[in-house]
């Protein structure tokens, strides 16, 4: 593995969408300096707008490295 690929796999992050339950909680992930991957299948999208909202007032996306977005 390249040195690139070990840095870009130590800043990758995967979680579904649904952390948003843990906002506020002991569990909340920390996204600081990350690469999130968020997706989420089966759900309405007004469902998915409410919680890339909730994501961002949390200011989860503030420092991030970068976003995918996998399966809507």
């Amino acid at each position: 593995m390249k040195k690139m690929d070990v840095e870009a796999e130590k800043n990758y992050w995967r979680k579904f969408i649904l952390v948003v339950a843990t906002l506020g909680t002991d569990h909340e992930i920390n996204t600081d300096g990350k690469i999130l991957f968020l997706e989420e299948t089966n759900e309405a999208s007004y469902r998915i707008d409410r919680m890339l909202q909730q994501l961002r007032l949390a200011g989860k996306f503030d420092k991030l490295q970068g976003i995918i977005l996998g399966d809507f």
